[in-house]
């Protein structure tokens, strides 16, 4: 998970310039409780932690839940 986060951090830099317009589509799969879609919407801690992340770089997230074999390729 530390890899993961790192990677978000350094790639962060490439996303926040002032052209990027449109919102960063992440895929991810259902692992509760760090990821879950409950209604259509993404929650859970690792999705807190994420939409803080890219917040503060001024980047809008979407979520895709998709089945784990798909969403890891």
């Amino acid at each position: 998970m530390r890899r993961i986060l790192t990677l978000l951090l350094l790639c962060g830099g490439l996303l926040s310039g002032p052209g990027w317009t449109e919102p960063l589509r992440l895929a991810t799969f259902e692992y509760p409780p760090y990821m879950t879609n409950q209604n259509g919407y993404a929650e859970g801690l690792m999705i807190d932690l994420l939409n803080e992340v890219f917040s503060r770089m001024a980047v809008k997230v979407e979520y895709e839940f998709l089945p784990l074999a798909r969403a890891i390729n």
